[in-house]
């Protein structure tokens, strides 16, 4: 295998300088995202597209956490934690 091949899983498109990656009146059968923002970026290399950079419309994020933490003894101390990621 090719290091291109390997890396696929990671490879992330290079971002086009002065060009709105989201389009303005995009619909359903459209698309959100502008492909004209976009470019192939060399074999072998990995884009410059940070990770997590576009979120989609629509996107909303909700993290829940809850702790009680319990005294047992002067030095001792239970805690009971729950974590929800992504709640709705």
């Amino acid at each position: 295998m090719t290091r291109a091949e390997l890396s696929i899983s990671t490879k992330r498109p290079n971002v086009v300088a002065g060009v709105n990656p989201i389009l303005s009146n995009w619909s359903p059968a459209s698309g959100y995202l502008n492909p004209a923002a976009f470019s192939q970026p060399a074999d072998g290399t990995f884009g410059d597209l940070g990770r997590n950079a576009i979120y989609g419309p629509g996107f909303h994020n909700l993290d829940f956490s809850a702790t009680k933490d319990f005294p047992i003894r002067e030095p001792m101390l239970l805690q009971f934690r729950a974590e929800f990621f992504n709640l709705f």
